[in-house]
């Protein structure tokens, strides 16, 4: 649920980091990432895995603002350049005046594809047609997302909550009612009307540990455009990264097979509230579903 006070956006919360596919298009993200991996993490499988990604996070946000800086304010500053340009080449040719234009031309080319790649991440949808410029329709996209955020919620005692903080607090409060309460009266046996669909021979498979194949085709089956996950690492990295990062990751997968206690790190995730009806006005409205990370 994205929540919104008054008549515009109102960030609420901390800036979260989340991986950017764009970067992987980049010369020096590769060669960033590997330099970065191969430092020597703490402790071993599940502990090391989850110290590097921690590293990695705050590699990639630094390398991030170093490379790419703030895309928008770029184009802005970009595009008034090259409106100078052109005023002045108007005024009389001037052949360094000309490169300079064609060359503000070409990195206005590359930041507005950057834009239009952090917009089809943030809207969630795939191309209209490929080749085309779909920034337009990002941004409807998004504008719409933003006409459905929840800006107010009635709790069933008539309570009106009206700014961010105060529905955050009440979600968290009604669902922590909600999903602690015991339910009442006495569960039926089911298992007789349940067909067996794992024989004993799978049955004993499941406890082996995984092979690299195994683990490596279960990794690759999650949707790169699935929504961000409590870590901010998407599928992506790990597609990109596969190289560089596949010996950790499978020693942190084996040793949790081993019956390795997960660190808190791997624990996180994100309750999201999908709405039941069109514009609700209460939690009750709402069913809640679990978001965790990749791993």
């Amino acid at each position: 649920m994205i929540i919104s006070c008054d008549q515009y956006f109102q960030r609420y919360g901390p800036c979260l980091f989340r991986f950017q596919q764009l970067w992987e298009e980049h010369k020096e993200f590769l060669p960033h990432v590997k330099q970065c991996w191969k430092e020597e993490g703490c402790g071993r499988g599940l502990e090391k895995l989850a110290f590097k990604l921690k590293r990695m996070k705050q590699a990639l946000k630094t390398w991030n603002m170093d490379v790419f800086g703030h895309v928008e304010v770029m184009i802005r500053d970009i595009e008034l350049r090259i409106e100078l340009l052109d005023t002045r080449l108007q005024a009389g040719y001037e052949e360094t005046v000309e490169q300079d234009l064609l060359i503000s031309k070409i990195e206005l080319d590359i930041l507005k594809s950057r834009e239009e790649s952090m917009l089809e991440q943030k809207a969630k949808v795939k191309w209209l047609k490929e080749g085309d410029n779909n920034t337009r329709f990002f941004h409807s996209i998004l504008k719409r997302r933003h006409q459905t955020q929840v800006k107010q919620m009635l709790k069933v005692d008539g309570t009106l909550y009206k700014c961010p903080e105060a529905v955050h607090d009440g979600a968290v409060q009604y669902f922590q009612e909600l999903l602690s309460h015991e339910g009442e009266g006495e569960l039926r046996e089911l298992s007789q009307f349940i067909d067996k669909e794992i024989t004993e021979e799978e049955n004993k498979e499941i406890p082996k540990r995984p092979t690299v194949e195994e683990i490596w085709q279960a990794l690759f089956s999650i949707p790169v455009e699935s929504s961000p996950r409590p870590d901010g690492f998407s599928l992506g990295f790990f597609r990109a990264s596969w190289e560089f990062i596949q010996g950790d990751v499978v020693e942190a997968v084996k040793e949790f097979f081993e019956g390795k206690q997960l660190p808190r790190f791997y624990m996180a995730l994100y309750v999201a509230l999908i709405p039941k009806v069109q514009q609700p006005t209460g939690f009750e409205k709402f069913r809640p579903i679990n978001l965790c990370s990749v791993l």
